[in-house]
């Protein structure tokens, strides 16, 4: 069964789908990584008491080669009894994730000045006529639509993959985070702050092409290390703060509230969590969180 999708909820699905996987760049913020070094991003989830579980790592890419499901992963998806992902797919919930991206009385153009709102344009690929409200997108919406690798299909990632085979096969699909919950790191952010975030990453772009090359050579051999690795030096001559403070949140406090969510699902129902790969590495990774409550995460290769 699959569901409706207008212009509005495909471009929240692409916002959204960015931020549940790797692929928003973002900069150093003092992390470390794992004792044991994190060779896979598909892990089994083990405590006495409670049926087996597993989480996977997504990205944010349509490339069959690496959104193809591998064996292991669908006969994980027949045996589970439920999939949770990071955010409920469902158009309805895209929908406010739009109305989240958006501000009225906004003028991004006034915003940044008319040389970085053309580029804005230019990379985008936008004329003047375009369904999108571009002076109304807020900074951090425009930071990560700019972002976004070229020429995917937000309805081919494996985060909207896994959602409608959820829905196919009849399982409950679960959400570990509310819209507003997700987008709150980026909504705290002063306008000043996200100006100076959205600038950075249109001077940036140069670079976008080649770093997004690396993470999904990195994604593809499961080396979530490395993946850390690139997250921590992107960006690390930022002139914001705020980089900090907002890697923070979307990290390491979401990774705390997804725990605790993850938790309360596993205690009675096995169930499948796929969340940005980025989640799983760290010191405050969901990998050595779990282990931290003596679950046994064990390597699915």
């Amino acid at each position: 069964m699959f569901t409706f999708y207008n212009n509005k909820t495909i471009l929240a699905v692409l916002i959204i789908s960015l931020l549940v996987t790797v692929y928003l760049p973002l900069p150093a913020y003092g992390g470390s990584r794992n004792a044991q070094k994190l060779d896979t991003v598909f892990w089994q989830i083990e405590k006495t008491g409670a049926p087996v579980s597993y989480l996977l790592g997504t990205i944010h890419i349509s490339d069959p080669e690496v959104t193809r499901f591998s064996p292991k992963l669908n006969a994980t998806i027949n045996s589970v009894q439920q999939i949770c992902l990071e955010l409920d797919m469902n158009p309805q919930v895209m929908l406010a994730v739009y109305g989240q991206m958006i501000s009225v009385n906004q003028d991004l153009e006034a915003l940044i000045g008319k040389q970085y709102f053309a580029r804005l344009q230019q990379t985008l690929g936008l004329g003047g006529q375009t369904l999108l409200p571009l002076k109304q997108l807020k900074p951090w919406a425009a930071m990560v639509m700019v972002s976004m690798p070229k020429n995917q299909n937000p309805m081919e990632v494996m985060d909207m993959r896994l959602y409608q085979h959820g829905r196919m096969r009849g399982l409950p699909v679960c959400a570990l985070e509310s819209a507003e919950e997700q987008l709150m790191a980026f909504n705290k952010l002063s306008i000043d702050d996200q100006v100076i975030m959205l600038k950075e990453t249109i001077n940036k772009l140069p670079e976008m092409e080649g770093l997004i090359r690396q993470m999904k050579k990195s994604y593809q051999a499961g080396d979530l290390d490395e993946l850390f690795e690139i997250n921590e030096n992107y960006l690390k001559d930022s002139d914001s703060a705020a980089w900090q403070s907002a890697m923070i949140e979307l990290l390491d406090q979401r990774n705390f509230r997804m725990l605790e969510r993850m938790e309360k699902h596993m205690a009675t129902t096995s169930s499948l969590f796929a969340v940005g790969a980025l989640h799983l590495a760290g010191e405050n990774g969901l990998v050595n969180l779990l282990r931290k409550k003596s679950y046994s995460v064990t390597a699915i290769k």
